[in-house]
């Protein structure tokens, strides 16, 4: 779930970041849509996973995990 949670805390930071995009579900909706699916395979609700994310979940070194 803290994997999920981290995913989630993540797509928030972007969906923040791009807020005064024309259209940020364009860009963001599919992994919304994901979140989702793992969230139901694992039988939380959003409430809970939203409870579980911690802001200090992306640290610095995390933003360029894909480097």
């Amino acid at each position: 779930m803290e994997a999920l949670a981290r995913l989630a805390a993540f797509v928030q930071g972007w969906r923040a970041a791009f807020s005064a995009c024309d259209d940020p579900d364009r860009w963001l909706g599919g992994a919304q849509e994901e979140i989702a699916n793992y969230r139901k395979k694992l039988g939380i609700s959003s409430h809970q996973l939203k409870a579980s994310i911690d802001p200090s979940m992306i640290a610095p070194e995390d933003w360029y995990f894909y480097a």
